[in-house]
Protein backbone atom coordinates (compact mmCIF):
# COMPACT_ATOMS: atom_id res chain seq x y z
CA UNK A 1 0.00 0.00 0.00
CA UNK A 2 1.30 3.47 -0.92
CA UNK A 3 1.19 6.02 1.84
CA UNK A 4 0.45 9.61 0.87
CA UNK A 5 0.67 12.56 3.23
CA UNK A 6 -1.03 15.69 1.92
CA UNK A 7 0.24 18.86 3.55
CA UNK A 8 -0.41 22.37 2.30
CA UNK A 9 2.24 24.93 3.20
CA UNK A 10 1.54 28.64 3.33
CA UNK A 11 4.18 31.29 2.70
CA UNK A 12 2.34 33.35 5.29
CA UNK A 13 3.23 30.71 7.93
CA UNK A 14 6.92 30.99 7.07
CA UNK A 15 6.72 34.77 7.35
CA UNK A 16 4.97 34.43 10.72
CA UNK A 17 7.81 32.18 11.95
CA UNK A 18 10.38 34.90 11.22
CA UNK A 19 8.13 37.49 12.83
CA UNK A 20 7.80 35.33 15.95
CA UNK A 21 11.60 35.01 16.09
CA UNK A 22 11.86 38.82 15.91
CA UNK A 23 9.60 39.10 18.95
CA UNK A 24 11.60 36.54 20.96
CA UNK A 25 14.92 38.20 20.15
CA UNK A 26 13.53 41.66 20.93
CA UNK A 27 12.55 40.48 24.41
CA UNK A 28 15.90 38.78 24.97
CA UNK A 29 18.22 41.67 24.01
CA UNK A 30 15.95 44.55 25.05
CA UNK A 31 16.23 46.27 21.67
CA UNK A 32 13.81 46.19 18.76
CA UNK A 33 14.71 43.50 16.23
CA UNK A 34 13.04 44.90 13.12
CA UNK A 35 13.88 42.03 10.78
CA UNK A 36 15.02 38.40 10.98
CA UNK A 37 16.07 36.07 8.17
CA UNK A 38 18.50 33.20 7.57
CA UNK A 39 19.75 33.01 11.13
CA UNK A 40 20.33 36.71 11.83
CA UNK A 41 18.29 39.62 13.06
CA UNK A 42 18.93 43.34 12.67
CA UNK A 43 18.13 45.49 15.69
CA UNK A 44 17.73 49.23 16.18
CA UNK A 45 18.17 51.32 19.30
CA UNK A 46 15.21 53.71 19.05
CA UNK A 47 16.88 56.26 21.34
CA UNK A 48 20.24 56.57 19.54
CA UNK A 49 19.43 55.32 16.03
CA UNK A 50 22.30 52.82 16.27
CA UNK A 51 21.91 49.43 14.61
CA UNK A 52 23.47 46.01 15.05
CA UNK A 53 23.27 42.30 14.27
CA UNK A 54 22.04 39.49 16.53
CA UNK A 55 22.21 35.76 15.80
CA UNK A 56 19.42 33.23 16.28
CA UNK A 57 20.56 32.46 19.85
CA UNK A 58 20.28 36.10 20.91
CA UNK A 59 24.01 36.84 20.85
CA UNK A 60 24.80 40.34 19.62
CA UNK A 61 27.51 39.77 17.03
CA UNK A 62 27.94 43.40 15.97
CA UNK A 63 26.89 46.75 17.42
CA UNK A 64 27.84 49.83 15.38
CA UNK A 65 28.81 52.75 17.67
CA UNK A 66 27.18 55.51 15.59
CA UNK A 67 23.78 56.18 14.06
CA UNK A 68 23.49 53.84 11.10
CA UNK A 69 21.43 51.55 8.92
CA UNK A 70 22.10 47.83 8.36
CA UNK A 71 20.40 45.60 5.80
CA UNK A 72 20.87 41.93 4.89
CA UNK A 73 22.68 41.43 1.61
CA UNK A 74 23.23 37.66 1.26
CA UNK A 75 23.55 34.83 3.80
CA UNK A 76 25.92 36.31 6.43
CA UNK A 77 26.75 39.46 4.48
CA UNK A 78 25.27 42.85 5.32
CA UNK A 79 25.31 46.42 4.05
CA UNK A 80 26.25 49.03 6.65
CA UNK A 81 25.44 52.70 5.95
CA UNK A 82 26.85 55.21 8.44
CA UNK A 83 24.63 58.19 9.29
CA UNK A 84 26.93 59.96 11.72
CA UNK A 85 30.55 59.99 12.86
CA UNK A 86 33.63 60.32 10.67
CA UNK A 87 32.18 57.84 8.13
CA UNK A 88 28.86 59.68 7.79
CA UNK A 89 27.28 58.99 4.38
CA UNK A 90 29.62 56.11 3.55
CA UNK A 91 28.79 52.45 2.92
CA UNK A 92 30.52 49.14 3.62
CA UNK A 93 29.79 45.44 3.12
CA UNK A 94 30.37 43.58 6.39
CA UNK A 95 30.04 40.07 7.80
CA UNK A 96 27.95 39.19 10.85
CA UNK A 97 30.76 40.20 13.18
CA UNK A 98 31.11 43.64 11.58
CA UNK A 99 34.34 42.94 9.72
CA UNK A 100 34.52 45.09 6.59
CA UNK A 101 34.50 42.81 3.55
CA UNK A 102 34.30 45.77 1.18
CA UNK A 103 35.73 48.82 2.98
CA UNK A 104 33.70 51.84 4.03
CA UNK A 105 33.60 54.38 1.21
CA UNK A 106 31.30 56.53 -0.91
CA UNK A 107 29.98 53.96 -3.38
CA UNK A 108 26.77 52.59 -4.83
CA UNK A 109 26.14 48.95 -5.71
CA UNK A 110 23.91 46.56 -7.63
CA UNK A 111 23.45 42.84 -7.07
CA UNK A 112 21.74 39.86 -8.70
CA UNK A 113 19.40 37.83 -6.49
CA UNK A 114 21.06 34.78 -4.85
CA UNK A 115 24.37 35.44 -6.61
CA UNK A 116 27.46 36.54 -4.68
CA UNK A 117 28.45 39.26 -7.11
CA UNK A 118 28.25 43.00 -6.63
CA UNK A 119 28.72 45.78 -9.19
CA UNK A 120 30.53 48.51 -7.28
CA UNK A 121 30.24 52.10 -8.55
CA UNK A 122 32.54 54.88 -7.41
CA UNK A 123 33.28 58.21 -9.07
CA UNK A 124 31.33 57.20 -12.19
CA UNK A 125 33.21 53.94 -12.84
CA UNK A 126 32.25 50.33 -12.17
CA UNK A 127 34.02 47.21 -10.98
CA UNK A 128 32.82 43.81 -9.70
CA UNK A 129 33.46 42.19 -6.31
CA UNK A 130 32.38 38.89 -4.85
CA UNK A 131 30.98 38.84 -1.31
CA UNK A 132 34.37 37.91 0.11
CA UNK A 133 35.79 41.23 -1.08
CA UNK A 134 37.72 39.80 -4.04
CA UNK A 135 37.87 41.96 -7.15
CA UNK A 136 36.40 39.98 -10.07
CA UNK A 137 36.44 42.64 -12.82
CA UNK A 138 38.59 45.80 -12.46
CA UNK A 139 37.23 49.31 -12.86
CA UNK A 140 35.71 49.93 -16.29
CA UNK A 141 33.62 52.61 -17.98
CA UNK A 142 30.42 50.72 -17.23
CA UNK A 143 29.36 47.23 -16.10
CA UNK A 144 25.84 45.77 -16.11
CA UNK A 145 24.33 42.36 -15.37
CA UNK A 146 23.54 40.49 -18.59
CA UNK A 147 22.01 37.49 -16.79
CA UNK A 148 22.54 35.35 -13.70
CA UNK A 149 26.02 34.37 -15.00
CA UNK A 150 27.07 37.07 -17.47
CA UNK A 151 28.21 40.70 -17.34
CA UNK A 152 28.41 43.25 -20.12
CA UNK A 153 31.52 45.38 -19.66
CA UNK A 154 32.07 48.67 -21.48
CA UNK A 155 35.55 49.95 -22.32
CA UNK A 156 36.60 52.27 -25.12
CA UNK A 157 32.90 52.79 -25.98
CA UNK A 158 32.24 49.10 -26.83
CA UNK A 159 30.60 46.32 -24.81
CA UNK A 160 31.98 42.79 -24.37
CA UNK A 161 30.69 39.71 -22.50
CA UNK A 162 32.27 38.44 -19.27
CA UNK A 163 31.34 35.47 -17.09
CA UNK A 164 30.96 35.61 -13.30
CA UNK A 165 34.56 34.51 -12.75
CA UNK A 166 35.71 37.69 -14.49
CA UNK A 167 36.79 36.02 -17.74
CA UNK A 168 35.98 37.62 -21.11
CA UNK A 169 34.12 34.87 -22.98
CA UNK A 170 34.13 36.43 -26.46
CA UNK A 171 36.05 39.04 -28.43
CA UNK A 172 32.81 40.04 -30.14
CA UNK A 173 32.00 43.69 -29.57
CA UNK A 174 28.54 45.24 -29.19
CA UNK A 175 27.30 48.80 -29.47
CA UNK A 176 24.80 48.24 -26.62
CA UNK A 177 24.50 46.02 -23.58
CA UNK A 178 22.00 43.15 -23.82
CA UNK A 179 19.99 40.86 -21.53
CA UNK A 180 20.08 37.08 -21.83
CA UNK A 181 17.19 34.76 -21.03
CA UNK A 182 18.03 31.06 -20.73
CA UNK A 183 21.40 31.89 -22.22
CA UNK A 184 20.06 33.63 -25.36
CA UNK A 185 19.07 37.04 -26.64
CA UNK A 186 17.88 38.62 -29.89
CA UNK A 187 20.01 41.24 -31.60
CA UNK A 188 18.02 43.42 -34.01
CA UNK A 189 19.85 44.27 -37.23
CA UNK A 190 17.15 46.27 -38.96
CA UNK A 191 13.61 45.98 -40.31
CA UNK A 192 12.66 42.28 -40.24
CA UNK A 193 16.23 41.18 -39.65
CA UNK A 194 18.36 40.14 -36.71
CA UNK A 195 20.03 37.19 -35.06
CA UNK A 196 19.66 35.00 -32.01
CA UNK A 197 22.93 34.79 -30.08
CA UNK A 198 23.98 32.76 -27.06
CA UNK A 199 25.64 34.17 -23.95
CA UNK A 200 29.09 33.55 -25.44
CA UNK A 201 28.30 35.79 -28.41
CA UNK A 202 27.82 32.92 -30.88
CA UNK A 203 25.12 33.18 -33.57
CA UNK A 204 22.38 30.55 -33.22
CA UNK A 205 19.96 31.76 -35.88
CA UNK A 206 19.79 34.46 -38.58
CA UNK A 207 16.45 36.15 -39.32
CA UNK A 208 15.91 38.09 -42.55
CA UNK A 209 12.15 38.34 -43.16
CA UNK A 210 10.30 38.62 -39.83
CA UNK A 211 9.94 40.98 -36.90
CA UNK A 212 10.81 38.84 -33.88
CA UNK A 213 8.87 39.66 -30.71
CA UNK A 214 9.91 36.85 -28.33
CA UNK A 215 12.63 34.17 -28.40
CA UNK A 216 11.85 32.52 -25.05
CA UNK A 217 10.59 29.36 -26.78
CA UNK A 218 13.72 28.96 -28.94
CA UNK A 219 14.19 27.16 -31.34
CA UNK A 220 10.68 28.57 -31.94
CA UNK A 221 10.22 32.33 -32.15
CA UNK A 222 7.16 34.57 -31.79
CA UNK A 223 6.83 37.03 -34.66
CA UNK A 224 4.76 40.20 -34.87
CA UNK A 225 3.10 42.03 -37.74
CA UNK A 226 3.25 45.44 -36.07
CA UNK A 227 0.93 47.10 -38.60
CA UNK A 228 -1.89 44.67 -37.75
CA UNK A 229 -0.77 43.82 -34.18
CA UNK A 230 -0.96 40.12 -34.98
CA UNK A 231 1.35 37.34 -33.83
CA UNK A 232 2.70 34.17 -35.41
CA UNK A 233 5.38 31.50 -34.93
CA UNK A 234 8.49 30.56 -36.93
CA UNK A 235 11.30 28.10 -36.23
CA UNK A 236 15.02 28.89 -36.05
CA UNK A 237 15.35 28.41 -39.83
CA UNK A 238 12.53 30.93 -40.37
CA UNK A 239 10.00 28.33 -41.51
CA UNK A 240 6.45 29.59 -40.76
CA UNK A 241 4.58 27.43 -38.25
CA UNK A 242 1.67 29.78 -37.49
CA UNK A 243 0.68 32.75 -39.66
CA UNK A 244 0.57 36.20 -38.10
CA UNK A 245 -3.18 36.16 -37.47
CA UNK A 246 -3.34 35.83 -33.67
CA UNK A 247 -4.28 38.60 -31.25
CA UNK A 248 -2.03 37.43 -28.42
CA UNK A 249 0.85 35.00 -27.89
CA UNK A 250 2.08 33.55 -24.57
CA UNK A 251 5.13 31.34 -24.09
CA UNK A 252 4.90 28.54 -21.51
CA UNK A 253 7.32 25.82 -20.45
CA UNK A 254 6.03 23.20 -22.91
CA UNK A 255 3.58 25.12 -25.05
CA UNK A 256 2.97 28.38 -26.87
CA UNK A 257 -0.57 29.73 -26.45
CA UNK A 258 -2.17 31.79 -29.23
CA UNK A 259 -5.57 33.48 -29.00
CA UNK A 260 -7.92 34.68 -31.73
CA UNK A 261 -11.64 35.51 -31.63
CA UNK A 262 -11.90 34.28 -28.00
CA UNK A 263 -10.48 30.87 -28.92
CA UNK A 264 -7.10 29.43 -27.96
CA UNK A 265 -4.65 27.49 -30.11
CA UNK A 266 -1.76 25.58 -28.54
CA UNK A 267 1.59 24.84 -30.14
CA UNK A 268 3.37 21.86 -28.60
CA UNK A 269 7.14 22.44 -28.65
CA UNK A 270 7.77 18.73 -28.14
CA UNK A 271 5.55 17.64 -31.04
CA UNK A 272 6.13 20.70 -33.23
CA UNK A 273 2.38 20.77 -33.89
CA UNK A 274 -0.40 23.35 -33.54
CA UNK A 275 -3.76 22.40 -31.99
CA UNK A 276 -6.93 24.51 -32.20
CA UNK A 277 -9.29 24.28 -29.21
CA UNK A 278 -12.85 25.44 -28.82
CA UNK A 279 -12.17 27.21 -25.53
CA UNK A 280 -11.39 30.78 -24.49
CA UNK A 281 -8.22 29.73 -22.67
CA UNK A 282 -6.67 26.70 -20.94
CA UNK A 283 -3.98 26.04 -18.33
CA UNK A 284 -1.68 22.98 -18.37
CA UNK A 285 -2.00 20.26 -15.72
CA UNK A 286 0.25 17.30 -16.67
CA UNK A 287 0.59 14.53 -19.27
CA UNK A 288 -1.12 16.58 -21.97
CA UNK A 289 -4.11 17.47 -19.78
CA UNK A 290 -5.46 21.01 -19.50
CA UNK A 291 -8.12 22.74 -17.42
CA UNK A 292 -10.35 25.21 -19.21
CA UNK A 293 -10.87 28.75 -17.98
CA UNK A 294 -14.03 29.80 -16.17
CA UNK A 295 -16.11 32.49 -17.82
CA UNK A 296 -19.34 34.43 -17.34
CA UNK A 297 -21.32 32.04 -19.53
CA UNK A 298 -20.16 29.01 -17.56
CA UNK A 299 -18.26 29.47 -14.26
CA UNK A 300 -17.29 25.79 -14.29
CA UNK A 301 -14.09 24.08 -15.45
CA UNK A 302 -13.44 21.10 -17.72
CA UNK A 303 -10.39 18.87 -18.26
CA UNK A 304 -9.42 18.35 -21.90
CA UNK A 305 -6.55 17.03 -24.02
CA UNK A 306 -4.62 18.83 -26.75
CA UNK A 307 -6.74 17.30 -29.48
CA UNK A 308 -9.91 18.63 -27.82
CA UNK A 309 -11.00 15.35 -26.22
CA UNK A 310 -13.09 16.09 -23.11
CA UNK A 311 -11.74 14.02 -20.22
CA UNK A 312 -14.02 15.60 -17.60
CA UNK A 313 -16.93 17.84 -18.66
CA UNK A 314 -17.21 21.55 -17.89
CA UNK A 315 -19.02 21.09 -14.59
CA UNK A 316 -16.28 21.26 -11.94
CA UNK A 317 -15.79 24.11 -9.47
CA UNK A 318 -12.06 23.50 -8.94
CA UNK A 319 -9.39 21.58 -10.85
CA UNK A 320 -5.72 21.51 -9.82
CA UNK A 321 -2.62 19.51 -10.69
CA UNK A 322 -0.57 18.26 -7.71
CA UNK A 323 2.94 16.82 -7.45
CA UNK A 324 3.52 14.61 -4.40
CA UNK A 325 6.78 12.69 -3.90
CA UNK A 326 7.49 13.15 -7.60
CA UNK A 327 4.16 11.68 -8.74
CA UNK A 328 1.38 13.61 -10.49
CA UNK A 329 -2.17 13.81 -9.19
CA UNK A 330 -5.34 15.59 -10.23
CA UNK A 331 -7.64 17.26 -7.72
CA UNK A 332 -11.31 17.73 -8.70
CA UNK A 333 -14.10 19.39 -6.77
CA UNK A 334 -17.75 19.55 -7.79
CA UNK A 335 -19.96 21.16 -5.17
CA UNK A 336 -19.23 19.08 -2.02
CA UNK A 337 -17.76 16.12 -3.87
CA UNK A 338 -13.95 15.84 -4.06
CA UNK A 339 -11.64 13.47 -5.88
CA UNK A 340 -7.89 12.96 -6.14
CA UNK A 341 -6.85 11.03 -9.23
CA UNK A 342 -3.49 9.43 -9.97
CA UNK A 343 -1.71 9.66 -13.34
CA UNK A 344 -4.03 6.94 -14.67
CA UNK A 345 -7.03 9.05 -13.57
CA UNK A 346 -7.99 6.56 -10.88
CA UNK A 347 -9.60 8.00 -7.74
CA UNK A 348 -7.19 7.21 -4.89
CA UNK A 349 -9.52 8.46 -2.14
CA UNK A 350 -11.57 5.29 -2.52
CA UNK A 351 -8.70 2.94 -3.35
CA UNK A 352 -7.19 0.18 -1.23
CA UNK A 353 -3.84 0.77 -2.94
CA UNK A 354 -3.28 4.05 -1.08
CA UNK A 355 -3.27 4.96 2.58
CA UNK A 356 -3.85 8.64 3.17
CA UNK A 357 -2.52 9.62 6.59
CA UNK A 358 -3.49 13.27 6.36
CA UNK A 359 -5.43 15.27 3.83
CA UNK A 360 -5.76 19.04 3.89
CA UNK A 361 -8.59 20.40 1.79
CA UNK A 362 -7.58 22.76 -0.99
CA UNK A 363 -9.33 26.09 -0.56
Amino acid sequence: MKKLIFVLFSSACLGQTDQYKQILLTKKIGKEVRSYSRGYGIFTDARTGKTGIVDSLGTITFDYPFKSEISLLWKDRFVLKAKSGKSNGKTAVINAQGKEIIPMDLFKFRTWENKDRLIYTRQGRDCVYDFNGNEIIPFSEKIVFGSENRFFVKNNEVWTIYDFSGKKVSDREFSDDLRFYKGRTYLTKGEKSGEVIDNNGNTLSMISNHNVDNINAFPYLITLDASKERYGIIDEKENVIADEIYEQAFVGREYIYLTKDDKVSIFSKKEGKLYNLDYHYVNPLFNGLFKTSQDQKNPKTAVVRLDGEVVFPKEYDRVEGLTISGDKYLYLRKEEEEEILDKDLKNILNSDEYGIEKYSQIL
